[in-house]
């Protein structure tokens, strides 16, 4: 048996089980977690199975007299909402009479042991006070062209700056999100990678050794082990490749610069890299309508989409809504709609939302260049902004973007704000 005191402290749960896996004692982190189990077998006690698991570990622990580690999955099927991961020791011990007495048995949740996100995030406050300078200096030198082409020069100049800050925090966002979601299935394809060239190594021996009586029975004995272990790794691996298919069709990758696409398809691929900061906390409804196919840039449209979804995101407190519709408006164009239940926007913020370099969000959290770029995308587009907000209700933030030929719009036309619903 080991020591009290040490097994009383050990942070994750833990318990002592008979050689008939029944358990008999367990740490305060065991009975916190799991209730009383004195008296019952581990796999129900701690995984709620009928039946001890396939390739027992206790019992291989017991019979080889070593410390085995294994991988489990309980709570959903590998890969689904709820799915915890365990890792699962055994250290076997020995009684006066030097035979297999029990075994101490820890459980560890390591589902969350890598949370990377790492945003990419500059400040801009010194960018918007250099804007608004420049702004009045060309006001006063207005007649004056040599001098106003400087001050054009100045402020392209600081539209770049401004939209390769911008870029930069959405590689940030993209990373910490694409790092995120393929952490869980990757650390399952590493998890088992162990157990599964174990299990290889034994076939191997059994194959290499004279049949002896009882050889098919233990040869189909490891296959519903590795068939396991494989489904795991195909589930894992499925996984990252639908990540992967995101990320290209949200980068475009090897696109035409301008071409027919369907922003349906963007806006998914957006929701998809956007799945860890909405999963468990936020619904996501997509209400699209039919709509015709848009010409455009679509990686820029892509960026729109995603900053968008990202401020609905950070827009709301604990749990709410985003809805995503899409309908014609008219024959000549199409309306996307971005409802979010979060904190709304303020009155007096509605005319400033698109100034670069304005932003209500803490320092860290927002550029205040986001909205700004975006407006000039969609400006570009011959489209427009149509914006909706009640403080407390939320925010309805819609664009109207012309079909292929109708850009009939007059450029730099200055959003539609609304404080009613």
């Amino acid at each position: 048996m080991p020591r009290p005191d040490v097994f009383e402290l050990l942070p994750e749960p833990a318990s002592v089980q008979s050689a008939e896996l029944a358990v008999r004692g367990q740490n305060p982190a065991s009975r916190a977690a799991y209730g009383d189990a004195a008296g019952r077998p581990c796999h129900r006690a701690f995984f709620g199975l009928d039946a001890p698991c396939r390739g027992c570990l206790a019992r291989e622990a017991l019979r080889r007299g070593t410390t085995e580690r294994w991988y489990m999955v309980s709570g959903a099927a590998p890969g689904e909402v709820g799915a915890t991961y365990l890792e699962v020791t055994c250290v076997p011990f020995r009684g006066a009479d030097g035979a297999a007495a029990g075994f101490v048995e820890t459980l560890r949740d390591v589902t969350t042991t890598l949370g990377v996100e790492n945003h990419l995030i500059r400040t801009s406050e010194a960018l918007s006070e250099e804007i608004d300078a420049r702004r009045e200096e060309a006001r006063r030198i207005a007649g004056r062209a040599e001098e106003l082409q400087e001050q054009v020069r100045n402020l392209l100049e600081a539209r770049a700056d401004a939209l390769q800050t911008e870029k930069m925090a959405s590689i940030g966002r993209l990373a910490a999100g694409v790092a995120h979601e393929i952490h869980t299935p990757l650390s399952t394809i590493v998890a088992n990678q162990d157990l599964l060239q174990r299990r290889l190594k034994r076939l191997e021996e059994l194959l290499a050794a004279p049949a002896t009586e009882g050889f098919d029975e233990r040869l189909r004995a490891e296959m519903p082990v590795l068939r396991e272990l494989l489904d795991l790794h195909g589930l894992a691996a499925a996984r990252i490749q639908k990540i992967v298919r995101s990320l290209r069709l949200f980068a475009h990758l090897d696109r035409a610069e301008q071409e027919l696409v369907d922003p349906h398809e963007g806006i998914d691929a957006s929701l998809a890299l956007l799945a860890h900061e909405t999963k468990g906390r936020i619904e996501v409804v997509r209400d699209y309508g039919p709509i015709p196919h848009i010409l455009c840039r679509p990686d820029a449209m892509n960026q729109v989409y995603m900053n968008l979804l990202q401020n609905a995101v950070q827009a709301i407190e604990g749990k709410g809504t985003i809805r995503v519709a899409t309908r014609c408006d008219g024959p000549d164009h199409v309306r996307i709609e971005f409802h979010d239940t979060g904190c709304g926007i303020a009155p007096e913020d509605q005319s400033r939302i698109f100034d670069p370099g304005f932003t209500t969000k803490p320092r860290g959290i927002g550029t205040g260049l986001g909205l700004a770029i975006s407006y000039r995308t969609v400006d570009e587009h011959g489209g427009r902004f149509l914006v909706t907000s009640r403080v407390g209700h939320g925010t309805c933030v819609a664009l109207r973007l012309p079909v292929a030929g109708h850009r009939d719009l007059p450029p730099e036309q200055p959003p539609e704000t609304n404080a009613g619903e």
